[in-house]
């Protein structure tokens, strides 16, 4: 799984801001499925899969990174360091699904 940090870089084309998201770490992670909700926001579903992705303890992962497994991307909503060890992280994830027309 990868673990990317948000970033902003310069269009070269309008020289507007643009939202990046660079690779930042990469490792082994088991994805479990937790809970699927759906719900209705500006005219459209939007479909939210809750995952629970554990990894091998890594400082400085945050809920502004964001994982990425293949096509799949998961934003953080909770990072968990069970009983502080620094073995693992359990970390709360909401995959982002395309809304569906």
């Amino acid at each position: 799984m990868e673990w990317e940090s948000p970033s902003v870089v310069q269009s070269s084309t309008t020289g507007e801001p643009v939202p990046s998201w660079p690779q930042a770490y990469e490792c082994w992670a088991a994805i479990e499925p937790v809970v699927g909700s759906e719900r209705f926001a500006s005219r459209q579903f939007l479909a939210e899969t809750t995952h629970l992705v554990t990894i091998r303890y890594k400082s400085g992962i945050d809920p502004t990174y964001r994982g990425k497994c293949g096509t799949r991307v998961f934003r953080i909503l909770a990072i968990v360091d069970p009983m502080e060890l620094h073995e693992w992280l359990e970390i709360q994830c909401a995959e982002e699904v395309p809304a569906r027309a």
